[in-house]
């Protein structure tokens, strides 16, 4: 399903996967920006609960596949989600959220990388779960599940 062959431009690509406690999803791919080299792009793809495992799989594999695909807006004050919530403050816009981050890294394959909210999310290194280069629908989405659970 996600294969190592999926960038060979970029080292390494990322999306930020906001949970609501309804486990309602929002996924901001980033891309190239000129001011912090990278940043969350003004494209997101949402998918509401209930979902089955395909249709998570799915949805994580098309939001990866954003990534680089335009330049970041720079000249906003505003983060990707606090434009799609319409909410002025990051804090305001993640306050009943957590975040799953979905990466993939050229030498490793894919990670997710729960986070735990303090200010800002922390990445939770210690809890990281490592899919490395080829994965299937199944254990993608099994892994998600276990990584929405954990980040707090």
């Amino acid at each position: 399903f996600l294969n190592r062959g999926a960038d060979m431009e970029h080292a390494f690509k990322n999306v930020d996967v906001y949970v609501d406690n309804s486990e309602n999803l929002i996924a901001i791919p980033h891309g190239h920006s000129k001011k912090y080299s990278m940043a969350g792009l003004d494209i997101i793809l949402t998918l509401s609960s209930p979902y089955d495992d395909e249709q998570l799989a799915i949805f994580l594999e098309d939001a990866m596949s954003k990534c680089f695909c335009q330049e970041a807006d720079d000249n906003s004050g505003l983060s990707s989600l606090e434009k799609h919530l319409q909410i002025k403050g990051y804090s305001k816009a993640t306050k009943s959220r957590r975040l799953v981050g979905f990466e993939w890294f050229a030498d490793q394959g894919y990670v997710l990388m729960p986070t735990q909210k303090k200010r800002g999310f922390v990445h939770m290194e210690d809890k990281k779960i490592n899919l490395g280069h080829e994965v299937s629908k199944e254990t993608l989405a099994a892994a998600f599940r276990e990584a929405m659970a954990i980040s707090i």
